[in-house]
């Protein structure tokens, strides 16, 4: 099966400039804006101790697609193919405005995947906020806040599409390019529609 994996994106002067030195700075949670994501907020439980990657995916009528998407992300290893930490990282799914089970289907896949700390919260967003930028741009600013409330200065939100999958070592590929410097790292999107048994 083919997966998306990361990609580094350097500036020209990055290409040849040795890795900076990342400081850890612990900020004050950002306020959260707006209606929407306060109702986002209050769907979720605290972000557990530990956590340093928080994978957002905005869904819409993704019921058939989720699957193996979820399926990808629950078997992330790190780049030795071991199975990473539990609780290193959690998974938010935002239903958007959907007319399917997808948030049925993500809850029935958290019971499955029980070593994963696997969310769903839904909103029905207003006509002009209906979109998929929207729905990210919440899950953004959640996660960010969830990173910062573990004093996970360095922690890392990596967002992926509902109908795609990720490779084994997508997670730990994006830590390893980070650690090395990298600012943002990006890769292919590749998609698969798997029906839902």
């Amino acid at each position: 099966m083919d997966h998306a994996t990361p990609a580094r994106f350097l500036g020209s002067q990055e290409a040849t400039a040795p890795a900076p030195v990342l400081q850890a700075v612990v900020l004050p949670a950002a306020p959260r804006r707006g209606r929407e994501a306060s109702r986002l907020h209050r769907q979720l439980p605290p972000p557990r101790t530990g956590l340093q990657l928080s994978v957002i995916i905005p869904a819409k009528d993704e019921a058939a697609n989720l699957p193996a998407t979820l399926a990808a992300l629950a078997a992330q290893t790190d780049l030795e193919g071991r199975p990473l930490p539990p609780g290193c990282y959690e998974v938010i799914v935002l239903a958007n405005n959907c007319t399917d089970a997808t948030a049925a289907v993500v809850r029935q896949l958290a019971g499955r995947y029980c070593h994963l700390p696997l969310y769903v919260a839904e909103l029905s967003l207003p006509a002009a906020k209906a979109h998929v930028g929207s729905a990210r741009r919440l899950l953004m600013d959640e996660a960010c806040a969830r990173l910062e409330q573990v004093g996970s200065a360095l922690g890392i939100i990596a967002s992926t599409d509902a109908d795609t999958c990720v490779a084994p070592t997508w997670l730990a590929a994006i830590q390893a390019e980070i650690a090395a410097g990298a600012a943002a790292v990006g890769g292919a999107s590749l998609r698969k529609s798997t029906p839902w048994p």
